[in-house]
């Protein structure tokens, strides 16, 4: 996966929980894959193309993902990518590259 950042912004909806019950934190993400936090995601325009990873929907395949078995397993580049975003955790990672 190559995040297309030289055409348009990308952000990151991610789903929290606490005490009170759920929220969620949009974020945009920057080519170094830092993440600014935001208060909503604006609408995507012609001149202002948006792309929206949402960690949920990620979450729904992730074991299918991160399967070794797998023939359409995600790259270790991939893996990369997706830990920087938060996506993977350490060990998920460090699992998925040394297994």
């Amino acid at each position: 996966m190559v995040l297309p950042f030289d055409t348009h912004e990308i952000y990151i909806s991610m789903e929290r929980f606490d005490s009170e019950g759920g929220y969620t934190d949009f974020y945009k993400l920057n080519s170094d894959f830092t993440k600014i936090s935001v208060e909503k995601i604006p609408m995507t325009t012609r001149d202002k193309p948006l792309i929206v990873l949402n960690e949920s929907q990620f979450f729904s395949a992730k074991s299918f993902l991160i399967n070794k078995q797998n023939p359409f397993q995600m790259s270790k580049d991939e893996a990369i990518i997706y830990y920087k975003i938060g996506f993977i955790t350490k060990d998920e990672l460090d699992n998925f590259i040394h297994t």
